[in-house]
């Protein structure tokens, strides 16, 4: 993997008199966003305090293994999928990998892998579900005719948006399938979005796992921090200006209008746009109390962030077997519980550059859904979960154990350290039938030039979702810029 330069310019270069733009938080979200306005010409400056790129999709690197942080795979990538179309309108270049199968559902009562391409991903089921066999082939009629009506996003679409709104994802796959166990494996990939179908909004079910069964699933080459700085590099080659390992302290703004962005070092940017890539109690705190933003920030808390979750890395040696352990969920009794669900990953399947002396790589996400917070002995509790996932991991490849090379637990309080995103909601708002579709935050926002990307506002959570956020974004910010620069 082409490690990151953290040359010192990307935190100590000089600022310039005036940006068009200033994107706080470098997630795939932001960056799309700076990207977008930096083909249009615009002077933009964008800001993190990680010391790399990318938000929850960056990496680390202990004793040369490169572990991904938090994203693990990428629903669509090819030129042919959504989110590759995306990336050639950003200008974004990058090998992907494809992965088939996309995942495998375990459950206690059967073992589903789901292969790329729906005509073989129909087979499969049927050959499971005989019994179903009408069923599956209704389902994916349909579900792919949801797919490509919402992912159009045209005006004539819109009624079949709004008959949405207030359906799960549960409630589509019944509408075909009765045999329970069929409707948990079509389901199974519901942790990507951290809600059971029973209650995930059929909108974010739809566009999300739809990305994945129907369009499949993708991983990049070098790593998911690859991707990132492939994003950044592209905005820096359009004269973009970064500064990395840089908090934004206060986003000043007089008679209704920004000013600029004071940031750390006693520094200050001037601009008159504002994009925001960050947790929205980050945002309310930069703006100071009784802002134009009062109303929003009352609004937003009655709604529902996402649960989190704990990850465990894991490097092992050359010699390890890891072929009872296919990529995919793991669900325990409780199918829909949000702390038994456990994710495997085995990126060195795919990259075996990611580790040193052909060594692999196990990164494991265990489900949590219990309290979050300052309150909370985050050192034992990861210790915890880690035993727990070494404990399942062990039940169906024993001695796995022996070896390790090296290992790394992180929490919900880690995952607020280094993304920003309060307590850990890894997931943003928790996609639910209360926050589907507009009923999610807008990109706009009552003061003037200041705007919302990513997660935390629409279409919502996963790689892809956050790339359109960005660009629709910029889409809204650029009139501003045409009159106010």
């Amino acid at each position: 993997m082409k490690r990151f330069s953290t040359h010192k310019t990307r935190w100590d270069r000089p600022l310039k008199e005036q940006y068009d733009a200033v994107v706080i938080g470098a997630g795939i979200g932001g960056m799309s966003s700076a990207i977008a306005l930096a083909e249009k010409g615009a002077s933009v400056l964008l800001v993190d305090k990680h010391i790399v790129p990318g938000g929850c999709c960056s990496a680390f690197y202990r004793r040369g293994y490169i572990f991904d942080a938090a994203v693990h795979n990428l629903a669509g990538g090819s030129r042919y999928t959504s989110f590759g179309r995306m990336l050639q309108r950003l200008g974004v270049e990058i090998e992907m990998y494809e992965l088939d199968p996309v995942d495998t559902i375990v459950l206690p009562e059967k073992e589903v892998c789901l292969p790329a391409l729906v005509t073989n991903m129909r087979k499969e089921l049927s050959a499971h579900f005989p019994h179903e066999k009408e069923g599956i082939k209704s389902f994916f009629r349909t579900f792919q005719k949801l797919y490509r009506s919402l992912s159009r996003n045209l005006p004539e679409d819109q009624d079949l948006y709004t008959a949405l709104m207030d359906k799960t994802f549960g409630d589509i796959v019944s509408d075909h399938i009765k045999d329970p166990i069929c409707q948990k494996i079509i389901g199974g990939q519901w942790p990507y979005l951290a809600v059971p179908p029973n209650k995930l909004a059929a909108i974010e079910g739809i566009i999300t796992l739809g990305s994945y069964l129907i369009q499949g699933a993708y991983y990049p080459k070098g790593g998911m921090q690859a991707l990132a700085n492939t994003f950044l590099e592209r905005f820096e080659a359009l004269g973009g200006h970064t500064l990395l390992r840089c908090n934004a302290e206060r986003i000043v703004y007089e008679e209704n209008q920004i000013v600029g962005v004071e940031l750390s070092k006693e520094r200050f940017a001037r601009t008159k746009c504002v994009i925001s890539n960050v947790d929205p109690t980050i945002l309310f705190g930069l703006l100071g109390e009784d802002s134009p933003l009062s109303p929003l920030q009352q609004e937003l808390k009655t709604m529902q962030p996402s649960p989190s979750a704990f990850l465990l890395y894991i490097g092992l040696d050359e010699s390890a077997d890891l072929s009872s352990l296919p990529w995919g969920f793991y669900f325990q009794d409780n199918y829909e519980s949000l702390d038994d669900w456990m994710f495997v990953s085995k990126p060195t399947l795919k990259d075996p550059s990611l580790a040193p002396n052909n060594g692999q790589i196990l990164a494991t996400m265990l489900g949590y859904g219990g309290p979050l917070g300052p309150n909370i002995d985050w050192k034992a509790q990861k210790a915890h979960a880690a035993e727990r996932i070494l404990k399942r991991l062990e039940a169906r490849s024993p001695g796995l154990r022996d070896h390790i090379v090296i290992s790394a637990t992180a929490s919900p309080s880690t995952i607020q350290r280094y993304t920003g995103n309060h307590h850990g909601h890894m997931y943003g708002w928790t996609s639910n039938t209360s926050h589907s579709g507009t009923r999610r935050p807008g990109y706009t926002t009552a003061l003037p030039g200041l705007y919302l990307t990513g997660h935390w506002t629409r279409p919502g959570s996963g790689v892809p979702a956050v790339t359109l956020s960005g660009l629709q974004t910029a889409d809204e910010a650029l009139p501003f810029l045409e009159t106010h620069t």
